[in-house]
């Protein structure tokens, strides 16, 4: 079996960014030579429906106005823990 670390490096050589989640243990964000391990942001879980999706929306929103990649991974982190709660 694939370690998440292995797979964001192996998906890092085939995209411009890789973004691997792990649940409540956080994320990793891969781009060329920069890698950042995203800390999961503290969150009472009453419902996961939907936390992938909106940490994406945050990730790509932060993206979209230039911000450095771990501010990226940490905005998505953010919202997807309020939207568990």
């Amino acid at each position: 079996m694939t370690s998440p670390l292995n797979l964001a490096y192996y998906l890092a050589d085939h995209s411009e960014i890789a973004i691997v989640k792990v649940g409540k243990d956080g994320s990793m964000v891969k781009s060329g030579d920069e890698y950042h391990f995203i800390e999961a942001w503290p969150a009472t879980p009453v419902d996961a429906t939907g936390a992938g999706d909106t940490y994406a929306a945050g990730f790509l929103y932060a993206h979209s106005l230039g911000m450095p990649l771990k501010v990226c991974g940490e905005v998505g982190s953010i919202i997807a823990a309020k939207v568990v709660e």
